[in-house]
């Protein structure tokens, strides 16, 4: 049984003619009520079921101040408190480090936007956040949970534990740009960009310590007549991850992925649309695997001849071609025709033509080179 509250407000206000301000909260709680009652037994060791309450408060303040007909800026500060409730102290929890009750979140985030004005608008915003929280709970390897008051006590066995990036204390910095541009009557040009750092911090010297993202992105649109339209859009981006493991293990994932679409739309005549496009992505995923002064001599050995994991490439062509003709106001038909061409080398579930195994032997395979054709006739009526 779980009992919901739910409660928000908003307050508004313009204080000046070019200044204007709001004010949000919100207030969520959910309340486990569900009965506590032995669930396992290890031993001579009950354990029960576990509750698991939460209650979040989020509070924002928002100013926009008009600077111009064209320029409009705004500042914001956010704060997220996350009360996750005490710790059913007859369960258990195991195969973690330890827990966090609570976690509290600020933000603040700046934005400044131009409008349309004659060919370009556009908007750039900064934020940056920062999130620490309570006292860790250390599994007890049995029933409950210990609190922690001092994280980095060599006896709490910290130093190689490894906690959870949603609960450890986190900075985030992220940076975003858009723009339309118009440069002639019959060209759009939208154009994107945005970046982002974490900084995870936690007791243990092990786990996720830095990711990374940047995006790109390019579409535009040529109207060659009033009847013909033709698209194209570019894409890119790059995900990190830089995570320590135990046992002397380093691995950086590194996860890049390009796409490239082309497009075209017409009405040859008034009762008749075509249209197609051609897509390609290609993404790759890198894993770089190395080791720290105390690696044993076998695990060395083993890096140096296997270089590590190797790459994970998905590469994918697809084709989609349609045609539309209009019998009347209300009814159509449309034809569809696809095909999709795809790489994939996945090793997780095969390597070198040997495929993954289970423990009782049932395996799975995978074709690294897949075709898929579609092809679709439909017929739509719609009621006036």
């Amino acid at each position: 049984r779980v009992d919901t509250t739910l409660a928000q407000a908003s307050l508004s206000a313009r204080p000046l003619p070019k200044l204007s301000l709001l004010a949000k909260l919100r207030y969520a709680d959910a309340d486990d009520r569900t009965p506590v009652a032995p669930y396992n037994v290890e031993g001579t060791t009950v354990y029960t079921n576990r509750r698991l309450p939460s209650t979040r408060v989020r509070g924002q303040l928002l100013a926009a101040y008009q600077f111009s007909s064209d320029y409009r800026g705004s500042l914001s500060a956010e704060q997220e408190n996350v009360d996750r409730g005490v710790f059913t102290a007859s369960s258990a929890v195991s195969g973690i480090t330890a827990l966090r009750q609570k976690t509290d979140e600020s933000t603040v985030r700046a934005e400044l936007r131009r409008r349309m004005n004659e060919d370009i608008s556009g908007a750039i915003s900064v934020a940056r956040s920062r999130r620490n929280g309570s006292n860790w709970l250390r599994d007890n390897s049995g029933l409950g949970v210990t609190e922690v008051p001092d994280p980095n006590d060599p006896t709490t066995g910290f130093a190689r534990g490894i906690f959870m990036p949603t609960l450890a204390d986190r900075q985030r910095d992220t940076a975003k740009v858009s723009a339309d541009w118009q440069p002639a009557e019959s060209l759009s040009l939208q154009l994107g960009a945005q970046t982002g750092r974490d900084r995870y911090t936690a007791p243990g010297s092990y786990g996720l310590r830095k990711t990374g993202m940047d995006q790109v992105s390019v579409d535009a649109s040529y109207a060659l007549t009033t009847r013909w339209t033709v698209t194209s859009g570019l894409s890119w981006s790059n995900e990190t991850l830089r995570q320590a493991r135990p046992d002397a293990a380093v691995m950086d994932f590194d996860n890049t992925s390009s796409g490239l679409s082309l497009g075209v739309v017409g009405k040859p005549t008034s009762a008749i649309e075509v249209g197609g496009s051609l897509s390609l992505v290609d993404d790759r995923s890198i894993y770089r695997q190395t080791l720290d002064a105390t690696a044993d001599g076998a695990s060395v050995a083993l890096l140096a001849a296997t270089g590590g994991l190797p790459d994970i490439v998905f590469r994918q062509t697809l084709l989609k071609l349609y045609g539309r003709y209009q019998l009347s106001k209300q009814s159509e038909w449309r034809l569809d025709l696809w095909h999709q061409r795809t790489l994939w080398n996945d090793w997780a579930w095969g390597y070198n033509g040997v495929p993954f195994t289970y423990s009782d032997g049932t395996t799975v395979g995978q074709l690294a080179k897949q075709n898929v054709s579609f092809l679709a006739l439909s017929y739509s009526y719609r009621w006036p």
